[in-house]
């Protein structure tokens, strides 16, 4: 596992840091590879540096290491806990900087400043079926991408022709181009990230493709992307003629009841008959819900 510490301070040189260190080495003691030393104070190399999958090494059998690495994420100001920002407020302490994870088709780096589902297996099953739904040789947008898992998968699960992944959050954008740095030329020349809200001037996003994939934190679409959807048939809009079906991946069922809602208003769209859920939190009834809709 990654291990990933917030601590309230400007740079690595603050005083504080000395505590936050100790931490992470009392951590790596516990868990971490003795084949990988620990860093101190960010110096230092952190290993071999994987540009790619690991395939094994090593001469003989050894004890798993329970933690791949810890990073810090340093908050100048102290009440403020986001996590989205500069490549500077991210430090690695210990450990490897990638860790690579095969996501249904495509190998991909799972980066602390990104997001990633914590159930494995349920996560298998959501990327087998949202590929299900889209047509092969499709032009693809994803919004809310993250580091592109999902347009990665996309993309050669149902070989799409293009895939345009838009994600606000540039701490995710080295981990897309180390897993684009792993496919072929000619497949790589097929997806690109932006790094963009998906609200700010939404059709440009559109524009173009055929299937929409949207993957929105709880608060669920917003609502420039929303009006853009559901305006998709004004006469001003040829540019998104092409589109004809939005995969919804939910995981806040009030946002989605909205967003469905002014979906179905607009007279744009219908619900396939149909959804699936999954469920990621086991013992809770927090559901993730794939949704279809289409041009009506």
């Amino acid at each position: 596992m990654q291990v990933v510490l917030v601590w309230a301070a400007a740079a690595l040189d603050d005083p504080s840091l000395q505590l936050c260190q100790r931490l992470a080495q009392a951590l790596w003691s516990q868990g971490g590879s003795a084949a990988t030393p620990l860093l101190v104070g960010g110096r230092g190399r952190a290993g071999p540096q994987g540009r790619g999958p690991a395939s094994g090494s090593g001469s003989g059998p050894a004890a798993p290491a329970r933690v791949h690495s810890i990073h810090v994420h340093l908050q100048a100001d102290a009440s403020d806990n986001a996590i989205i920002s500069g490549a500077g407020a991210w430090q690695l302490l210990a450990g490897d900087a990638d860790a690579w994870q095969r996501f249904g088709a495509a190998s991909t780096v799972v980066a602390p400043g990104g997001f990633v589902q914590s159930n494995y297996g349920a996560m298998q099953r959501c990327l087998q079926h949202v590929a299900g739904l889209v047509p092969a040789g499709s032009r693809i947008a994803e919004l809310f991408a993250g580091s592109g898992t999902i347009g990665l998968h996309l993309l050669q699960a149902c070989a799409a022709a293009s895939v345009r992944c838009v994600e606000l959050n540039p701490a995710c954008r080295p981990a897309f181009l180390q897993a684009l740095e792993q496919l072929p030329a000619e497949q790589a020349s097929r997806i690109q990230l932006h790094t963009a809200s998906a609200g700010e001037q939404p059709r440009q996003w559109l524009a173009g493709v055929e299937v929409v994939v949207v993957d929105p934190p709880r608060k669920g679409l917003g609502s420039a992307l929303l009006d853009a959807l559901c305006g998709i048939t004004a006469a001003d809009h040829a540019d998104c003629a092409p589109l004809r079906q939005l995969v919804y991946i939910s995981c806040g069922w009030q946002a989605f009841q909205g967003d469905c809602d002014a979906l179905l208003a607009s007279g744009a769209w219908e619900l396939a008959p149909q959804a699936t859920a999954f469920l990621f939190f086991p013992g809770t009834d927090a559901l993730e819900t794939v949704a279809v809709f289409r041009r009506i």
